[in-house]
């Protein structure tokens, strides 16, 4: 074989060092997508989950607009609201509102809250007033942030934790008289 005849192709070690890029980059590509899938299911997870805060604001609306409250055995009963005598009532693991008119007929129930795991309510006195405010616990298991670094699974948190919220509230109408 002459010096000035070269044959054609690659060699041995040049095809072993595209290989060994190309399994690099197919892994980084299966990386990117197994991330991307799992941001995926978690935003999915999130729209699942209660917005807190609306569902807050909405039971501090009904306090604020009723004039007293009551009820027992973890019933929460809202008097003189507009709309009639609102219900928050614990059933299963949702937190459900409900409206009663003046003839005690059912104006509609809707599921406020889901995932509840405790519901309370009570009535605290101010010291040396006639006032008593609203204290509510409700206590929601809702999805744990996921962290953007890579995690042992031995070191990763539990996909949901239990969430504590507490609300004093006090009712328009208590005590106050008719301006407030």
């Amino acid at each position: 074989m002459s010096s000035g005849r070269r044959q054609a192709g690659f060699t041995l070690v040049e095809m072993l060092i595209s290989l060994a890029l190309l399994m690099l980059v197919i892994a980084l590509a299966a990386e990117l997508m197994m991330e991307s899938s799992q941001l995926l299911a978690d935003s999915a997870a999130e729209q699942r989950d209660a917005p807190v805060p609306l569902i807050i604001s909405r039971i501090r609306g009904d306090v604020l607009a009723a004039s007293s409250f009551g009820g027992a055995q973890g019933r929460l009963l809202l008097f003189g609201h507009p709309q009639g005598t609102v219900q928050y009532e614990k059933v299963g693991d949702e937190l459900r509102r409900a409206v009663v008119d003046d003839h005690d007929r059912l104006e509609g129930e809707t599921i406020v809250w889901r995932q509840v795991e405790a519901w309370g309510w009570s009535g605290v006195g101010m010291p040396g007033a006639s006032l008593e405010m609203l204290k509510l616990d409700v206590t929601y298991r809702r999805r744990t942030a996921r962290s953007g670094l890579a995690v042992l699974p031995g070191n990763r948190r539990p996909p949901t934790e239990l969430r504590t919220e507490t609300l004093f509230l006090l009712p328009r109408g208590n005590g106050l008289g008719s301006r407030w």
